[in-house]
């Protein structure tokens, strides 16, 4: 076994191994966690927020400083709740300090007045909710029944999930604060399988969100390098992208840890989205050398999907 491969298969160990605590660390503190410690703005806790379609999750919602009634706010929705702010609860410890790069962001007057929603995980439905459901049965045999065995316990949820957040969360969002409810207003992020969720939200609910931002996509689904879950994606995406004329979309990648397994899978996700129209002027791919598949990672680089997809138009 050479030594690129060994190096391989010790990452793949090490990430099925970092599943499974952060399934442990999720049922173990998601109803009694305190809120999250931020530097800037406030934060407001939503409690276990109920819903008809997919099990009950934590909800933190993120208000500037000057967070004004008077105001109307475009709204960031961001999977991985736990791991967005100060990463307390994240099982690694470490957070995207979201709200130190947007709070500095509307400081400088560089984005748009912003809130933003931090959907928890439930930890073990978590790759079930994150991908794309209808790109399921576009993979080819025997890869699909291998992968929704071992990664969505034979049952995907996304368009559970995305009931929930469109249909459940976001009226209640919209209800509760001064917020911007259209579309071009209305933003989704996430990093790894939250890239996955962003997109497919997106493309499912374009009338809903107007951006999505996906870091890190984690395009092969699973651990090992392969074509057919991301060909799979492709292939809905190609049906599925949504108008790039009100659309605007933000994709990167590092160049370690899993983000070493993307570029190939990336360049196509690349070229599917130039022939669907977009532009540099409505989308972007970038890649972030000597960057790994970490929160410190995603948050060193926060600012560009923030100013990219929230930022004032020239």
């Amino acid at each position: 076994m050479n030594i690129a491969h060994h190096t391989l298969r010790i990452l793949q160990k090490t990430a099925r191994l970092l599943v499974v605590i952060a399934a442990a660390a999720v049922a173990a503190c998601s109803t009694t966690s305190p809120a999250p410690v931020i530097s800037s703005g406030r934060m407001e806790r939503l409690g276990l927020v109920p819903s008809q379609h997919v099990e009950p999750r934590l909800v933190d919602v993120w208000l500037p400083d000057d967070y004004n009634p008077d105001k109307r706010y475009a709204v960031l929705y961001m999977h991985d709740g736990q791991s967005i702010f100060d990463g307390a609860t994240s099982f690694s410890k470490k957070g995207w300090h979201v709200d130190v790069a947007l709070g500095r962001l509307l400081q400088e007057g560089r984005v748009k007045d912003t809130i933003v929603v931090g959907v928890w995980n439930t930890g073990s439905t978590r790759w079930s909710e994150y991908f794309a459901q209808k790109a399921v049965p576009l993979i080819d045999e025997p890869a699909r029944s291998i992968f929704t065995a071992k990664f969505l316990q034979d049952k995907p949820r996304a368009d559970d999930y995305l009931r929930f957040l469109v249909q459940e969360l976001k009226p209640l969002i919209d209800k509760k604060y001064v917020t911007r409810p259209d579309a071009a207003n209305t933003v989704i992020m996430g990093s790894s399988m939250g890239g996955i969720i962003s997109l497919y939200a997106m493309s499912e609910y374009p009338h809903v969100f107007g951006a999505a931002a996906c870091l890190s996509t984690h395009w092969i689904g699973g651990f090992e390098q392969n074509t057919a879950i991301p060909q799979a994606t492709f292939n809905y995406l190609r049906n599925h992208l949504p108008d790039p004329s009100n659309h605007r979309l933000y994709m990167d990648r590092g160049t370690t840890e899993l983000d070493a397994l993307y570029p190939p899978h990336q360049d196509l996700a690349d070229a599917l989205v130039r022939e669907k129209g977009y532009t540099g002027a409505n989308s972007v791919s970038l890649v972030f050398s000597g960057a790994g598949h970490n929160e410190v990672a995603w948050s060193k680089r926060l600012e560009s999907p923030l100013t990219f997809l929230l930022g004032y138009k020239p």
